[in-house]
């Protein structure tokens, strides 16, 4: 019932074109309302590099915008762009063929992404709650710390909380007049030398978090927080040592895959409730913590980890909001009763 539409990626127009009439000969036959909307020829010249942590960040890609509008030219011509339009929830919002897809630079650089479109019926006690204490949420985002799952800084804008960007490798000190910290992911081991020289910056989130400023902190975010970091090279390069550990590289993913976690002691989710996320690291932390419970689906397979109080969340793992969307109802209430 999830699955409406398939696009069969990497396959040359001809093999589609064999395929196609049984792959819907199939579906139909097996009474699957299920569309098949075209495919997506394979293109070297669209080949996006990779490196141990995954994709290349746009940034690093010179001609990033000459390859998202072949791209989008390509699938205009293969895929039935409307249909899958249609099927998203979106049919009013037709595409005209003819257009261009041009990609420009006219983003602002303030904002993860505009998320009016996506709307949703927040806890009324929070929204009236954010509203009289006006709160604020500080979000580090630059080179080393770039990676948020768009729906989980969404919810925090939907309950009325205001969201400050800052870069713990450029700016000299956390924004004033926050309510709480948000520690993303990221690649902090190719900015460690920056990070570790950047004083200021350092002792302001040590003595933030000392102070009490509620604060969730993730992967990347979590490394971050640690006393110190040895890159694959055996580099070490101190950080703000919020966290009386080392972190290291390992050579190998750690831990690799989804989870759902459980807070041992409901700090920040109830006994029946549990949050998914994921890990994708390649270092691990000499203590990661032992205050949540992580199963693995299928599997089953548990291991002890983060750091929570009643007012830290931090850890390896990236967690999903909406798949526990009291956690960040949980976060707000401790910004609000510290503020």
């Amino acid at each position: 019932k999830l699955i409406k539409g398939i696009i069969l990626n990497r396959i040359s127009k001809s093999f589609y074109e064999t395929i196609c009439g049984l792959i819907k000969e199939s579906l139909a036959e097996d009474g699957y309302d299920v569309k098949l909307l075209g495919y997506f020829e394979k293109k070297d010249e669209l080949t996006v590099s990779s490196r141990h942590l995954g994709l290349k960040l746009p940034s690093e890609i010179d001609d990033i915008k000459d390859k998202l509008n072949k791209g989008a030219d390509y699938i205009s011509k293969t895929i039935d762009i409307d249909e899958l339009i249609k099927i998203a929830g979106g049919e009013d919002n037709k595409v005209n063929k003819t257009d261009k897809y041009n990609v420009t630079d006219n983003s602002d650089k303030s904002e993860l992404s505009d998320f009016s479109v996506f709307k949703s019926t927040p806890d009324n006690n929070i929204e009236d709650l954010n509203k009289k204490c006006d709160l604020t949420l500080a979000v580090a985002r630059d080179e080393a710390f770039c990676f948020y799952y768009e729906a989980n800084i969404r919810m925090f804008k939907e309950r009325g909380v205001k969201i400050k960007y800052f870069s713990p490798l450029h700016d000299e000190r956390l924004p004033e007049d926050i309510d709480g910290l948000l520690l993303g992911g990221g690649y902090p081991e190719l900015y460690a030398k920056g990070l570790s020289n950047n004083k200021t910056m350092l002792a302001s989130i040590k003595n933030a978090i000392s102070d009490g400023l509620p604060s969730l902190a993730e992967c990347g975010g979590f490394m971050y927080l640690h006393r110190e970091l040895e890159d694959d090279k055996g580099n070490t390069y101190a950080l703000t040592g919020v966290i009386d550990a080392k972190v290291s590289y390992t050579g190998k993913l750690v831990r690799f895959g989804y989870a759902e976690l459980s807070d041992k002691e409901s700090r920040f989710l109830s006994d029946e409730n549990k949050i998914k996320g994921h890990e994708f690291h390649y270092y691990d932390s000499t203590d990661n913590g032992t205050d949540v419970k992580a199963v693995k689906p299928i599997t089953e397979r548990t291991w002890d980890c983060c750091y929570v109080s009643d007012n830290h969340w931090w850890g390896f793992p990236h967690l999903y909001y909406p798949s526990c969307t009291s956690f960040v109802d949980e976060f707000i209430k401790k910004m609000a009763e510290r503020k």
